[in-house]
Parts: C-alpha cells; sequence; structure tokens
C-alpha cells in the first residue's frame, strides 16, 4: 500500500450548480500533476498489523509474561516480507 499526505495536496477551487437546492457551490479539485509529485510513503495495512499483534500475543510466555525477543522479531519480518512480495 502507498499513501500520500493529503495535507499536501493543494485544491483548486471550482464552483459547481447544485441542481437539487438551485445554488451554486465552490468546492476544490486536485489536478493529476500536482498530486503526481508528493511524496508517496510505504505502508502496511492495519488488518495485517492487528493480525501480527494477535499473533504476537499468542505466543507463549516463559517468565512473568514475557515472550523471545526472536518470536517477536520473526512475526515482524514475516509481516514485512508479506508486504515486500506483494509489491
Amino acid at each position: 500500500m502507498e499513501l500520500i499526505d493529503k495535507n499536501k495536496i493543494t485544491f483548486e477551487p471550482i464552483e459547481l450548480y447544485n441542481m437539487d437546492e438551485h445554488k451554486h457551490e465552490i468546492t476544490g479539485i486536485a489536478l493529476f500533476k500536482d498530486v503526481k509529485k508528493i511524496p508517496i510513503i510505504k505502508a502496511i495495512p492495519l488488518d495485517k498489523v492487528k493480525k501480527a499483534r494477535e499473533e504476537i500475543e499468542n505466543l507463549t510466555p516463559w517468565d512473568e509474561g514475557l515472550v523471545e525477543m526472536y518470536d517477536v522479531l520473526e512475526i515482524i519480518d514475516k509481516l514485512i516480507e508479506e508486504y515486500e512480495s506483494e509489491e
């Protein structure tokens, strides 16, 4: 998944006529050439992060609720690998 910061989108004002209410309304439109210039960040969907968190919660603790760091890292690495393979 790729995301852009909507706060960096420049909206050009345009006036539309609302036929239902018989009045003019001002709204904005983003030009594709401007949106293409906005830096994109890579992101992992929230549902996949939640699934990984659930896997971590289900690890068997060995002492006072602690789990092996390597087990947690293995789950996180699997999440990253799944994302990278989808690109």
